[in-house]
């Protein structure tokens, strides 16, 4: 009896179905193709030179932009003096240094996050409490913020804790007297792949308790197995007028949820694909590490900037490049190609363009009016005595 030909049919089977997989796989974790915007734009660069004393910081972990009807302010929180250093961008001069303290009954011992509301409000998260100060470093107010002693509903959170950094900083919304910040559940250390569970929080002053976890689901790509991407994992998101922007350094996606309190809507997801780089990295390789090579070579999507007026956004993002490319493996991120994407109102996309290499500080970008500032790396000594500036001014031609 002749089964050759059974046997060929249920490979070449096994084969289209594996193929078949394989591909539905891949398609899965595509990014979502980009939306062209009808709007037109014109870019006008200025530089500009803020002058500073020798306690002020060129380069800031922890920062924040405020504004009000008088003033533009850059405020960025310098380790080395326990302080926060106000940069005047209308006088292009340092305005004041808010100098904390770290004993007696005002003591901060360390700032793992901030808000600036205002001058007679301040939050800072330095765990496990988050203080309210004013700008005289008065503590008027402390709440002791353990997630597991909340009045929180979810008894599958207690436990979790928060983790504020560069990337995911702290956030406080006055319509709903709350602040956003990332939340880290107790069964996982980056997401729950199995449960998707909410990254983010809420934490409301008036009740001085988390409010809520917010629908803010870890992407299809990461969640497969969120240690494989390591902190291209983590979440990072900023809050508007009306909703939260989110994303993950691993894909170029870009997602937002409400932030109307009974809405618990699905995210939307945003096209924001490069037209020069990789829009999704690969997973670790067995036995890869993480911080000396794949940090280093794969592409790497940062949070989104915007205007109060919400009327442009902007997203940096580092390339992919190989280490074998490099002079130096340990100046590598000043090597990395940059790239800057500039979106309309509705995140569309307008344009894309290429930054010159090792020129700015990736955490040093803000959005004012109908422009976006760049920080500027030190270059040499010489420029110690001011912080400059590339101001990009957007003019719309239609």
């Amino acid at each position: 009896m002749n089964c050759q030909k059974p046997l060929n049919l249920i490979f070449i089977s096994l084969f289209l179905f594996i193929f078949l997989v394989s591909c539905t796989n891949n398609n899965l974790f595509e990014p979502k193709e980009n939306i062209l915007s009808q709007r037109k734009i014109k870019l006008k660069k200025e530089i500009l030179f803020i002058n500073i004393d020798s306690l002020t910081l060129h380069h800031y972990q922890y920062y924040q932009f405020y504004k009000n009807s008088e003033q533009h302010l850059f405020i960025g929180y310098n380790n080395k003096t326990h302080a926060f250093d106000l940069l005047d961008l209308k006088g292009k001069k340092i305005l004041c240094h808010i100098f904390l303290d770290q004993n007696g009954p005002n003591a901060i011992h360390r700032v793992k996050g901030f808000y600036f509301h205002n001058f007679d409000t301040i939050f800072i998260y330095n765990y496990p409490y988050l203080s309210v100060l004013d700008s005289k470093s008065r503590v008027n107010d402390k709440i002791k913020i353990i997630p597991g002693d909340s009045a929180i509903s979810d008894k599958k959170t207690e436990g979790g804790f928060i983790s504020i950094n560069y990337n995911c900083q702290l956030r406080f919304y006055p319509k709903t007297n709350s602040l956003y910040f990332k939340y880290i559940y107790p069964d996982r250390k980056y997401v729950d792949k199995k449960n998707y569970r909410g990254l983010l929080a809420e934490f409301n002053i008036k009740s001085r308790c988390i409010k809520r976890v917010l629908p803010a689901f870890a992407s299809k790509l990461v969640s497969t197995n969120p240690e494989q991407f390591n902190y291209h994992a983590w979440i990072d998101f900023t809050c508007g007028n009306k909703r939260i922007y989110y994303n993950f350094p691993a894909e170029s996606n870009i997602y937002s949820i409400s932030l109307k309190q009974e809405n618990d809507e699905a995210s939307s997801i945003h096209g924001a694909r490069s037209q020069f780089t990789q829009n999704q990295c690969s997973p670790l390789e067995p036995n890869e590490d993480y911080h000396f090579k794949y940090y280093k070579e794969k592409p790497y999507f940062f949070h989104l900037c915007f205007p109060d007026e919400e009327n442009f956004f902007v997203r940096l993002h580092w390339g992919e490049m190989s280490l074998k490319n490099s002079n130096n493996e340990y100046q590598i991120m000043n090597e990395k190609p940059l790239y800057i994407t500039i979106f309309d109102e509705e995140l569309n996309y307008i344009m894309e363009l290429p930054l010159d290499k090792g020129i700015y500080s990736v955490t040093g970008v803000f959005c004012l009016n109908n422009a976006y500032y760049l920080f500027c790396k030190l270059k040499s000594k010489s420029e110690s005595n001011y912080i400059t500036l590339h101001k990009y001014e957007i003019t719309w031609l239609n």
